[in-house]
Order: structure tokens, then C-alpha cells, then sequence
């Protein structure tokens, strides 16, 4: 009971819900550049017709009036889809940065650790964090698809297609449901 007594008399006395409030505004400034690459993410994946029919045709349910639009946004999607995770890697990086930044200010005020000055170092070490993290994101990332074809062939031929087994990831492709 005194360890939480302590802890909470901490948390008020380093102005907890300040610094809590900061990492928040840091936390969503950085999905911002998350909306980019799961924006790339979708344009990969909707580059087969039949996929980005398919959301079109489930999202013009939903809208039916706006079926147009809908369809000229996800080809403009498509077609910038490079472009986007590019933009939004680098974008990602470069607000992620302060947020691991802010979030070691806070540990070490909340845990009384009093750190010099070396904001060059301070700043390496964030940077290099983040891009050790956006590694580890593209590779290590993992997922699988659903799709229905006419046979097993027609499955590798789509699964030929995603981008991970064109960079020399791992597809596995096998039946759920036989016909």
C-alpha cells in the first residue's frame, strides 16, 4: 500500500498528467505518417482489379451515391502508392523522434533520473531507436490473406503478387475450404 501511495504522490508532484497529456499530442502526431504507409499498404494490395472491385463494391453498399469518388480515390491511391510509403517512412521518422525523446524525458523524471546535457547524444540515440524500430517494423511484420480462387494454381498466381514475396518474404498458400 505505501509503494502505490508513493507512486501516485509521485506522479502528482511531477505534474504526471502534464507530461501524460505531451506524450499524447507526440503520439498522435505520429499517425499522421501511419495513415501514409497503411495508405501505401492498401494501394499495394488493391492493385489487383479484382480486389479494389471488391472494396469498391462493399464500401458503394455502405455509400451508393458516392460509388464514383470512391472508385477514383482508391486508383489514385494506387497509383501513389510508392510515393506514399515513401514519404510516409521518412514522415514516420522524422515525428517519432521527438516522441521517443519526450518519452525518455518523462521516465526520467518520473523515476528521478537526472540526465546531463548531451542533447546531440540524446538525439542520435532517439533517431537511431526509431530507425532500429522501422526495421523491425517492415520485417518483422507479418499477416496473411484470405482469398477465393477457382483452384490452387489461380491462388499462387495472386499470391505471386504480394509485395512481401516479391522482396523474398515467406507465402504459405494452402486451402481452408475445398469445393
Amino acid at each position: 500500500m505505501l509503494v502505490i501511495r508513493g507512486a501516485f504522490s509521485r506522479f502528482f508532484a511531477e505534474s504526471g498528467f502534464f507530461l501524460a497529456a505531451g506524450l499524447a499530442f507526440f503520439f498522435l502526431i505520429c499517425c499522421i505518417p501511419l495513415t501514409l504507409v497503411g495508405v501505401s499498404t492498401l494501394g499495394f494490395v488493391l492493385s489487383t482489379e479484382r480486389a479494389a472491385d471488391e472494396v469498391v463494391g462493399q464500401l458503394a453498399r455502405n455509400f451508393p451515391v458516392y460509388r464514383r469518388e470512391i472508385a477514383m480515390v482508391l486508383l489514385r491511391i494506387v497509383e501513389t502508392r510508392a510515393l506514399s510509403g515513401i514519404a510516409g517512412t521518412l514522415v514516420l521518422i522524422f515525428f517519432s523522434t521527438p516522441l521517443f525523446g519526450a518519452s525518455r524525458l518523462v521516465m526520467h523524471r518520473m523515476l528521478g533520473v537526472r540526465a546531463g546535457g548531451q542533447y546531440l547524444r540524446n538525439l542520435l540515440l532517439d533517431a537511431g531507436l526509431v530507425l532500429l524500430l522501422t526495421l523491425l517494423m517492415f520485417f518483422l511484420l507479418g499477416g496473411y490473406y484470405m482469398l477465393e480462387a477457382d483452384n490452387i494454381d489461380r491462388a499462387l498466381e495472386i499470391a505471386a503478387r504480394i509485395p512481401a514475396a516479391r522482396m523474398g518474404g515467406a507465402i504459405e498458400v494452402r486451402p481452408l475450404v475445398e469445393r
